[in-house]
């Protein structure tokens, strides 16, 4: 799940060449998350996700009501 929004001013993240670039996928590390430049604040910083997927999230918050 692309981040939209940066985490320091809240501006819509672009799509196309500065959009938020995943990485950790493809090389087989455990650590996953998205490369994000924000070109309103220049904010520069990776954000790791809780949940990787849209399912992985509808589950945790599934067991979360079950509890």
């Amino acid at each position: 799940m692309r981040p939209l929004f940066c985490p320091n001013c809240a501006t819509l993240l672009p799509d196309g060449s500065h959009a938020p670039q995943e990485f950790g996928t493809t090389d087989g590390s455990e650590e996953t998350g998205w490369d994000c430049f924000c070109n309103a604040c220049h904010w520069s910083g990776d954000i790791m996700p809780d949940y990787l997927t849209a399912e992985a999230l509808e589950t945790a918050r599934r067991e979360q009501h079950a509890s």
